[in-house]
């Protein structure tokens, strides 16, 4: 029996360890906030996620403690206390995960790039997550043992796994619409200066007019950039179809995933940072004077 009741407080802590151990694992992923826009409300989910983590670990320390008085005396007293701990501890825990969620979730309604029918699937489907863990919170109390807590645990532990692609998706999509927006006012740019060299082409006024040598450098330029920019759009495209595959993929499958999308949209970013580099280009050789 002492056996049984040893292996059963184990498991729960077992649980409790590595539950907690992923979500720190997606939580360390790049969600920091862009700097172009408000982030008082993010600040407030990054304090509030910071404020029930420490919750948790101070009620999984009163667990740890419980446990091993129950597992040493054998009274209903410890007994008693070692199931309102785990109680208390899953239920923290669950507070975690919630608050975890909410910071994806803002995040998406704060990051740039990502159009509003996009951002508002995401955060439906993790508003139902949200929803789940609330429940499943409210629910842990009618538990009437330590056995029940456990599979109310491994229920929470099933759900947060099948949670899982879609944590990484909407960080995906937040680095992807970071991208998508220096795409886009690369774009923006590129016209413009491209629009500019045509109009000092057509420049009669002598002082104004540029050598053979110079628009011939000019036109490199403004080639290399533009085929930069086509080859990150390219690389932006895969990105965006590789987030595609968090679909149908388990947990186990999402950090792949996820760093497979983060290599498209980087490969994407590095051809745009280039193309920024080629235009500079343009601009400098408008700017120098003639040898």
């Amino acid at each position: 029996m002492l056996r049984k009741k040893r292996a059963l407080a184990l498991f729960i802590f077992f649980l409790s360890g590595f539950f907690l151990l992923k979500v720190g694992v997606i939580y360390s992923q790049d969600t920091k906030p862009s700097s172009q826009v408000d982030t008082s409300r993010l600040d407030k989910a990054y304090e509030d996620y910071s404020q029930q983590f420490e919750e948790y670990q101070t009620a999984h320390s009163d667990y740890v403690v419980k446990k091993a008085q129950y597992l040493r005396f054998k009274t209903l007293t410890s007994k008693s206390d070692a199931y309102d701990a785990t109680l208390l501890m899953l239920q923290k825990r669950d507070d975690v995960v919630v608050s975890y969620i909410r910071i994806l979730k803002t995040k998406l309604d704060v990051v740039i790039g990502i159009t509003s029918l996009r951002r508002e699937a995401l955060q439906i489907r993790l508003d139902d997550e949200i929803g789940w863990f609330l429940d499943h919170k409210n629910k842990l109390s009618s538990a009437g043992t330590l056995e029940d807590l456990v599979v109310d645990s491994n229920d929470a532990k099933v759900r947060f796994d099948s949670g899982g692609p879609l944590f990484y998706e909407s960080m995906a999509n937040m680095s992807f619409g970071r991208v998508v927006d220096f795409q886009e006012r690369l774009t923006d740019l590129f016209s413009s200066i491209k629009d500019k060299v045509e109009d000092i082409k057509s420049e009669q006024r002598e002082d104004y007019i540029l050598s053979e040598r110079k628009l011939q450098n000019i036109d490199r330029w403004i080639l290399e950039s533009d085929n930069r920019i086509q080859r990150g759009v390219e690389k932006q495209t895969k990105g965006e179809t590789d987030m595609l595959t968090f679909i149908s993929t388990e947990m186990s499958g999402a950090l792949g995933d996820y760093n497979t999308t983060l290599t498209s949209l980087t490969e994407a970013q590095i051809y745009y940072k280039e193309a920024g580099a080629f235009l500079r280009e343009v601009i400098r050789e408008i700017k120098i004077a003639e040898e």
